[in-house]
């Protein structure tokens, strides 16, 4: 048992009496996950690791920024104002003994590829674009950003920090991946990305899932003030991935009808002016394929064959050789 579990193990033990049940859901770089089961539920325990623990070698935010970053988002996402409030935003809070936890209810939820693209249901642009759960995940993106962010002036120097930790260990390390004429353009974009500070950001769209309810959002401590192109790129990158590696037909392994779509939606739900374009949208979903194959979200495609991880890596050049390469 390691040292983060048996502290997980004591929390869960402080707080419920018993534990039936203590389970690893998640062992990342910069920070661990469990799911304990109680008489009274099950519950998600998160601890974020120092940059001295981290096995991250640009982790450059201290664990209690971390947590000062995932408890001022998730209270900012619980009082987003949308019309329909679609997403289901468990309670979230901090509990501290000789390591700090996040602690919320769990909800059983999967990824919108485990939950919605069977065997029997092939993964097309229009199957996942038409889904209905991911509409109303784009729509509550788009109302996140639409939040007036100048009165939260007082988080700047935190949502600045958690940018920085962002480009860092994650978005910097993935321009290598590029062919050495593409690199400085994709440098040159993160720049510009880091000065940018329009929207209110959920950073982690990624980890959105979904269960018969619809979606479910649980991870916010990637929050910072910047692109709403870099939420929607994130919230549909493992589609994009799936299209381009389970279809060998070049017609169904196309991805654009889906960005189309989604990027309409989005632009109808923003009731503030977005200075992104479709471009940008493009470009961070070069990135984020990017990140499948070489980042932190490649746990997630490790079974990818080399022929696979050629289509998304091919994917990934030609778009960013499309969109931001002018500028070089």
């Amino acid at each position: 048992m390691t040292n983060e579990t048996s502290q997980a193990y004591d929390i869960a033990l402080d707080l419920w009496g018993e534990v039936l049940d203590l389970q690893q859901e998640l062992d990342e770089p910069t920070k661990q996950t469990f799911i304990a089961t109680t008489h009274e539920g099950r519950f998600r325990l998160t601890t974020f690791l120092d940059p001295a623990t981290a096995r991250s070698p640009n982790q450059l935010l201290a664990a209690e920024q971390r947590y000062n970053v995932a408890l001022t988002w998730h209270a900012l996402a619980s009082n987003v104002d949308c019309d329909r409030r679609c997403i289901t935003i468990p309670g979230c809070s901090k509990v501290s003994s000789n390591r700090d936890f996040l602690v919320s209810p769990y909800i059983t939820s999967a990824s919108i590829i485990d939950r919605f693209c069977t065997d029997d249901k092939p993964i097309t642009a229009l199957s996942i674009a038409n889904l209905k759960y991911l509409t109303e995940a784009v729509r509550w993106l788009a109302a996140l950003h639409n939040t007036n962010n100048d009165r939260y002036f007082e988080m700047t120097d935190l949502a600045e920090a958690s940018k920085t930790s962002i480009l860092e260990t994650q978005l910097r390390l993935l321009t290598a991946a590029y062919p050495n004429h593409l690199r400085g353009a994709a440098r040159a974009f993160l720049d510009e990305f880091l000065d940018d500070d329009q929207d209110l950001v959920l950073g982690s769209a990624d980890s959105i899932r979904f269960n018969l309810k619809g979606p479910v959002l649980t991870d916010f401590d990637q929050g910072h003030f910047g692109q709403g192109a870099y939420d929607i790129a994130c919230l549909i990158r493992d589609p994009v991935v799936a299209i381009l590696s389970q279809n060998a037909n070049p017609e169904l392994g196309n991805p654009g009808p889906l960005i189309d779509k989604v990027w309409l939606l989005y632009n109808l739900a923003r009731t503030t002016e977005s200075q992104c374009g479709l471009e940008e949208l493009n470009t961070h979903l070069s990135l984020q394929a990017m990140n499948a194959l070489h980042g932190p979200a490649a746990q997630h495609w490790s079974k990818l064959d080399d022929k696979q991880r050629s289509q998304v890596a091919g994917w990934a050049v030609a778009m960013l050789s499309t969109t931001i390469a002018p500028r070089s």
